[in-house]
């Protein structure tokens, strides 16, 4: 999530100063732990990689978490305009220095294609030529809707070992930052909960707003309604974002979850609902070519 930004690739302008802003590898604390200290280093080290790399490209490339909803609908929006890509998955936490070194904001998706930095689902949907959405009604599903979601998600799986959640958040990023991620995984856990205000204790008040957005979303599915009628870059962003609690067959990792008891009988409920119902059918209508090219594991 985050303010969408679209500029120009190289160094981050710092407000009210004017000058270019370099992001500094920053040093260990006393009483830091190894295992983050040593992360501390070796993000630095691939910031500056990212850099270099990136400099090379001639095709854009796409920086991902691979389960974010966020990124699927950028990804979605890639693909249904037919637009050729790469891939790169970056690990929670390990991203933050990483998307600094390319943009304004720390928040994937981030599209690089030549000159040009599109950070934010929305402005990539934007820069794919997709312009037609309802606005009012992306809005709701981006900055409400999806923050609401992942809450829930999270709450329910980051202070489980039994999850797999790291595990999934890992998915598809290079060696080294998954070596990294799995030593760092106590403070990156800790790091990710915090930022997001989230614990199991919240669960049951996550699912009671969640059920209320649903009551909204069930209306937009109706016969006549917004997203019965066509597809496009809304029905995009309606589908992607609620495909968290649907699980298509087009997104296994969702699957790879293992969710408390009670988030599974929450999910089996919601199963029936019209709106989830309607993201299964637009993602076996819709969601069946792709434009990535491939999966990058550098650095």
């Amino acid at each position: 999530m985050g303010r969408s930004i679209v500029g120009r690739r190289g160094a981050t302008a710092v407000a009210g100063t004017g000058r270019a802003r370099f992001n500094r590898q920053k040093r260990c604390a006393v009483g830091d732990p190894p295992a983050a200290c040593k992360a501390s280093r070796e993000v630095g080290s691939l910031a500056i990689m990212v850099r270099s790399v990136d400099a090379k490209e001639t095709s854009p490339r796409l920086y991902v978490m691979k389960i974010s909803h966020y990124c699927e609908r950028a990804r979605w929006g890639l693909d249904y305009q037919g637009i050729r890509y790469d891939e790169q998955a970056w690990a929670p936490a390990l991203h933050v220095p990483l998307a600094r070194r390319l943009a304004k904001q720390t928040n994937v998706p981030i599209l690089v294609a030549g000159e040009r930095v599109v950070q934010g689902s929305g402005a990539i949907l934007s820069w794919a030529g997709l312009n037609d959405g309802d606005t009012a009604m992306e809005r709701r599903f981006e900055t409400v809707i999806g923050p609401l979601i992942r809450a829930y998600v999270y709450a329910g799986t980051l202070h489980d070992p039994r999850s797999g959640v790291r595990e999934v958040l890992l998915h598809g990023v290079s060696p080294l930052q998954a070596a990294l991620g799995r030593a760092g995984w106590p403070v990156i856990r800790r790091l990710m909960a915090n930022r997001m205000g989230i614990r199991p204790e919240r669960l049951p008040d996550l699912a009671r707003r969640i059920e209320s957005e649903l009551d909204w979303a069930d209306a937009l599915v109706e016969d006549g309604a917004p997203l019965s009628r066509g597809f496009g870059r809304t029905a995009i962003t309606a589908a992607s974002i609620l495909a968290p609690l649907a699980r298509p067959d087009a997104l296994p990792l969702y699957r790879q979850v293992r969710l408390q008891p009670e988030m599974e009988r929450a999910f089996e409920r919601w199963s029936a609902r019209p709106a989830l119902r309607w993201v299964l059918n637009t993602y076996a209508q819709h969601r069946h070519c792709s434009g990535q090219q491939s999966d990058l594991h550098d650095p």
